[in-house]
Formats: C-alpha cells, structure tokens, sequence
C-alpha cells in the first residue's frame, strides 16, 4: 500500500512539472487509453490504473505485481513507447478486473 502511495505521489509530480499546454479529456484507465502520443496521458492512465487497484483491495502479492507492471508502464511511458506500455496496461487491467471492489476476502 505505501509502493502505491509512493507511486501516486511520484506520478502527481511527473504531472505536475510536466503538463502539457494542450487539453485532453481524463484517460480512462483503459488500455486503449494509452494510444496517445503524449508521456504525461500515458502516465495519467498508469495513475489512473493505479487507482483502480487500490479500489480492488489486492492481497499484498497481487499488489506487488500491478506495482512491478505499473513501473514497467511508466518507464515505457518515459521512453515514449507507448505500445509497451499499452501491453502492460493490458495487462494490469486484466489482473484488476476480476476482482470485486473492495473485496474483504483478498486481503491476508
């Protein structure tokens, strides 16, 4: 939980130092998102991603694994590869989805 506030924080600052002069809309967590070709919407979605799983309550190990691949999105995001990082977007949604908000149960 303290990986995702970190990573939260971090994100916040990568933001906000670095936002673009141009409008977007919010992306929406979803892989698609990431198709764009500006760092910070890529980013955005990584945040957006990491919202959704803390709202999913994951055991510490599942946790661990969306922050491994939450990483790995951002320095695709970094190095403006954003094919990688839509895989890993792909696949941090996929991890999340199956579990239920805020499910008591998957935590240990």
């Amino acid at each position: 939980m303290l990986k995702l506030l970190a990573l939260g924080t971090l994100l916040g600052l990568a933001l906000a130092t670095g936002a673009s002069a141009q409008s977007r809309p919010a992306a929406t967590g979803s892989p698609a998102a990431v198709t764009s070709a500006s760092a910070d919407d890529c980013l955005r979605s990584a945040f957006d991603l990491a919202q959704q799983a803390q709202a999913k309550k994951l055991s510490e190990d599942e946790q661990d694994s969306v922050d491994e691949l939450l990483s790995a999105m951002e320095d695709h995001c970094d190095a403006r590869r954003f094919t990688e990082a839509q895989t890993m977007a792909g696949q941090i949604a996929s991890m999340i989805a199956h579990k239920p908000a805020g499910d008591p149960s998957s935590r240990e």
